[in-house]
């Protein structure tokens, strides 16, 4: 925050919370450091984030900026700058829109230690079936001016194209546990389907620039079924 007008600055912001129906459920004031002057500008980070970072010693009110944070879907809250004058100078709403813009993909997994993890897919998944078709011999007319190839028999697989949210370098040194266990298993419609994932290579970023990586692995059912 800075200079809003000729020797008027901005000196505070006020925060309030609202649920979906537009019911304030919290507001306070946060609070900046002091002795502010017209060369200083104290930064202040808007976003949901941020406020929720805010510690209760920086509110007004003694909690901490994550209390009773709007989450429902239609839910906002306003931030509103007020001058050294006690005016307001900016105000900024910040709706809440849907949280899972893809449907998710739980998947379980046997760790190397012998226990259970899980981990959910939040990105756009794909799914695509694999089919396969064997032929054998066949049949022609007596004047052999038409032949009909005979499907014997077939098998096919369903293949989900999983893309993982964005991974810190602690997350994807754990989620390699996923790629290399020996049992892994889709939870689909609520069941637990046998997996496999796909051979796939897995590579680790260290640098400082790429502290937020995504992953894309490729799981098939493990059965297959015959085509008649």
């Amino acid at each position: 925050m800075g200079q809003s007008g000729s020797g008027v600055y901005d000196i505070g912001a006020a925060v309030e919370y609202y649920n979906s129906a537009g019911v304030s459920q919290r507001f306070y004031e946060v609070e900046l450091p002091s002795g502010l002057v017209s060369n200083n500008i104290n930064r202040f980070g808007a976003g949901p984030m941020n406020l929720k970072a805010l510690t209760s010693g920086q509110c007004s009110d003694g909690q901490a900026g994550s209390v009773s944070f709007p989450t429902a879907e239609g839910a906002y809250y306003t931030i509103v700058f007020l001058d050294s004058g006690g005016n307001t100078t900016k105000s900024y709403r910040y709706t809440l829109g849907p949280c899972e813009r893809f449907s998710s993909q739980p998947v379980h997994f046997i760790n190397k230690y012998g226990g259970i993890d899980s981990y959910t897919f939040t990105l756009k998944n794909r799914k695509r079936a694999n089919i396969s078709r064997q032929t054998y011999g066949y049949n022609s007319d007596v004047y052999a001016t038409t032949t009909y190839n005979k499907v014997w028999s077939g098998e096919f697989d369903y293949v989900y194209a999983l893309n993982s949210d964005w991974l810190t370098d602690a997350e994807s040194e754990w989620l390699i546990e996923m790629i290399r266990s020996s049992q892994v298993w889709l939870e689909l419609d609520g069941t637990l389907v046998e997996a496999i994932v796909n051979a796939n290579t897995y590579q680790f970023t260290t640098r400082r620039n790429d502290r937020l990586t995504q992953l894309q692995v490729e799981v098939a059912v493990a059965y297959t079924n015959n085509i008649l």
